[in-house]
């Protein structure tokens, strides 16, 4: 459904809708002449503040492009005819404040209405106990727990996470995207599921990796506020085993993105010894 740019439409209008009718039951508690200036007065004020953002969008939104000298940088910047020009969001929609707000109401409604329907592996990862000391006898991986990889679509006929019956609609080397969620985010919010809708419909299969506390309740005093390289290696490992020959790309979203960088770091390291 929210794949489609009529599912889309549909579900804002229907937030509006409710928003709408929010809104004229508080003013319908008004007495009858103050309700009528209060009405009055909204819906002046946001058609104000709509063109408001709109014009000053046009006049204050220069585009700034800062590129290093590389020449593949410039030859992928000169072939991306959209990094050219300023943003153009719906008039609706100017300026980040009235993003945000259709952003976050869009986000809960279809987490609540129209999840994506997950098919859930429990990975048990394991740390040593001292992280400044190597591993060995005394320093053995005893603080273990356990973390949450999502599929979707699934990767056989399985029960999702919303228990559900669900069919596998990409083979098993279909191009998979690791998402690293953001602090606070779940599998259904990384924040928001627009991307990973897009995706799938495009033939990518979407991995969320939920590290410790996310999807499952801490049960050794182990945790990182952005993740743990060696926690995300072996969900990585358990990732390719389940989807043997699949490219794998990787995206982390706010706090997500220090697991990349700080991984491929070390995975590169390791390989060049």
């Amino acid at each position: 459904f929210l794949n489609h740019n009529v599912g889309r439409g549909l579900l804002a209008i229907s937030v509006l809708a409710v928003k709408v009718t929010f809104v004229r039951n508080v003013v319908s508690l008004l007495p009858e002449g103050a309700a009528h200036i209060v009405l009055r007065t909204l819906c002046i004020g946001l058609i104000g503040a709509m063109f408001a953002f709109y014009l000053s969008l046009r006049v204050y939104g220069r585009l700034q492009v800062y590129i290093g000298t590389g020449q593949d940088l410039h030859r992928v910047y000169g072939k991306m005819p959209t990094a050219h020009r300023a943003p153009q969001p719906p008039i609706w929609a100017y300026g980040k404040h009235l993003q945000f707000a259709p952003w976050v109401i869009y986000n809960l409604v279809a987490a609540c209405l129209m999840p994506l329907k997950y098919e859930t592996q429990t990975v048990r990862v394991s740390q040593v106990r001292d992280k400044t000391k190597p591993e060995s006898k005394s320093n053995s991986r005893s603080m273990d727990d356990d973390v949450v990889i999502s599929y979707f679509p699934p990767t056989m006929n399985s029960t999702s996470s919303v228990g559900s019956p669900q069919e596998c609609s990409l083979p098993l080397d279909a191009p998979a995207i690791l998402i690293d969620p953001g602090l606070t985010c779940t599998a259904q919010d990384v924040p928001g599921s627009s991307f990973m809708r897009l995706a799938v419909s495009r033939g990518f299969r979407v991995v969320v990796a939920e590290r410790r506390g996310h999807a499952r309740p801490l049960t050794k005093p182990r945790w990182n506020l952005f993740g743990d390289s060696d926690d995300l290696e072996q969900m990585v490992k358990a990732i390719k085993k389940k989807l043997p020959g699949a490219p794998l790309f990787w995206l982390g979203v706010s706090s997500g993105s220090k697991l990349p960088i700080e991984a491929m770091g070390k995975f590169d390291e390791r390989r060049d010894r």
